[in-house]
């Protein structure tokens, strides 16, 4: 099995999935979108890497982390599927990456989230009704950059001015830690509970302490459902408990975990492997039954 990478290639979660796949012997390589030509001569099309590699040489195609080039991935996805090659989150090229934090609550009223209003330009009624704090989020954003605790009217113009429309605005609940489940393949991995220090809201995750905790059947299994409704095969899902019920906050496509794999013990990594190689077998030799947790014995290696 040939894999391709197509995505990010600079970050950490690349190199450890190079390094998993290397240890099983397996090929694996990596294009960023920036290096993809796309070319027709004499009405014959083909898909080339700058280096000169043929993309339709590869098995399976993981997308990740595609960035400001998801919409012109989308073609290279088709041209792929056309060819009956096996694509792994393709959805990076087909959908907005906000739309995919959310998407789990506007197609399924089931999933608990805190109250909030998508918005992609500047609607007054909205906006004058508005109750104070609340949290603003420029929907692109990561790892907590670009969110806010807003307490008046003034501090969410000066917000929109900053980074514009659209934006996300959620019910703020005072909360002094969340949750970050990894789910793949369907599968919890596992849970790492992060803390808020030195904030009075609850935003990011770099810096701070870190835990493995383990949650209740509820959370897990809402972690998991979000991410199903996403289309997602991989997914970093937030939650947050309060009064005793579990919220989504979001489902995060592409999610890194240096510092999961470091906290929980989890090779994750390994498990993106293990389910790249069951969706090329299932493409050709479909399976029934249920995939069972049999990724929680993953273990990072020191």
């Amino acid at each position: 099995m040939k894999t391709l990478l197509v995505g990010n290639t600079k970050c950490h979660a690349a190199t450890r999935l190079q390094e998993e796949f290397f240890k099983r012997g397996l090929q694996f390589e990596m294009v960023s979108p920036t290096d993809v030509i796309f070319s027709v001569t004499n009405n014959q099309t083909s898909v080339t890497a700058n280096d000169g590699r043929n993309i339709l040489e590869y098995d399976v195609y993981f997308f990740r982390g595609l960035g400001e080039l998801a919409s012109e991935m989308a073609v290279i996805a088709n041209y792929l599927r056309k060819h009956n090659k096996v694509i792994v989150e393709d959805v990076f090229a087909t959908r907005a990456t906000y739309f995919d934090k959310f998407l789990p609550t506007m197609v399924d009223d089931g999933i608990p989230v805190l109250d909030y209003r998508l918005i992609f330009s500047s609607h007054r009624n909205v906006l004058n009704a508005l109750e104070y704090p609340i949290i603003a989020k420029s929907l692109e954003g990561s790892m907590g950059i670009k969110v806010r605790l807003l307490h008046n009217r003034s501090g969410l113009d000066d917000f929109i001015q900053t980074f514009n429309f659209p934006i996300l605005l959620q019910k703020y609940i005072p909360i002094q830690f969340d949750y970050r489940v990894i789910v793949i393949d369907g599968v919890a991995l596992g849970v790492m509970k992060r803390y808020n220090e030195g904030e009075d809201f609850l935003t990011v995750r770099a810096g701070g302490r870190r835990e493995c905790v383990e949650l209740p059947e509820q959370a897990i299994d809402l972690a998991v459902h979000a991410t199903q409704v996403a289309g997602l095969s991989v997914a970093g899902v937030d939650l947050l408990e309060h009064e005793g019920t579990y919220y989504r906050i979001e489902v995060n496509m592409s999610p890194q975990f240096r510092t999961f794999e470091r906290v929980t013990q989890i090779n994750v990594a390994g498990a993106i492997c293990e389910m790249l190689q069951r969706k090329y077998q299932q493409h050709f030799m479909p399976v029934t039954g249920q995939y069972t947790n049999q990724h929680a014995s993953f273990v990072a290696e020191p």
